[in-house]
């Protein structure tokens, strides 16, 4: 029984604060990005604990709620969540799960961030660009920076997930 009370506590502190980091990020705009970040590191609190389907229910949570909270008028600035920040976190811990080789499934992560800012660039209106240019090579440009950000961002991310795995921890031992 105990184990139930912590996985659903666990998963409702990871669902109130990324609804929360969400949130900010829908009325604070140059917090957007910071936003989703946070959000994804809240979806990692089960994932600590391998709580795997838990932490999927606490996503579909997160996206309604936020949309709750003022993303009906703002769905575009929840899709890039919803698309790929949300589900990031999960789908790194199943490559730890099922041993997939990392290169794989860096090449297939990279191709997922690709298709998602692209998806964002063309329809969610988001960035305004002064150079007309910019919008001739948007997808040069997403498939060279946003692929190398994008490897960035998963590096840190594992470790992230490093981290959030040994402070959870130290809490379910005590």
């Amino acid at each position: 029984m105990k184990n139930h009370s912590f996985r659903i506590a666990l998963s409702a502190v990871a669902c109130a604060l990324a609804v929360v980091m969400l949130t900010l990020g829908m009325y604070v705009p140059f917090m957007t990005i910071t936003a989703y970040v946070f959000a994804g590191l809240a979806i990692m609190l089960p994932l600590a604990k391998d709580f795997r389907f838990s932490a999927f229910l606490c996503y579909i949570a997160t996206c309604l709620l936020a949309l709750l909270f003022g993303g009906v008028g703002n769905f575009w600035k929840l899709f890039a969540f919803v698309v790929f920040f949300g589900l990031h976190p999960i789908v790194n811990s199943l490559q730890i799960k099922f041993k997939i080789n990392k290169w794989i499934a860096l090449v297939v992560k990279t191709i997922w961030f690709d298709v998602s800012v692209w998806l964002v660039w063309k329809f969610a209106g988001l960035f305004v660009v002064q150079y007309d240019w910019i919008n001739d090579y948007i997808i040069l440009i997403i498939a060279t920076a946003g692929s190398a950000l994008f490897v960035f961002y998963d590096f840190v991310m594992f470790r992230c997930q490093r981290l959030v795995n040994y402070y959870v921890g130290r809490i379910a031992r005590q």
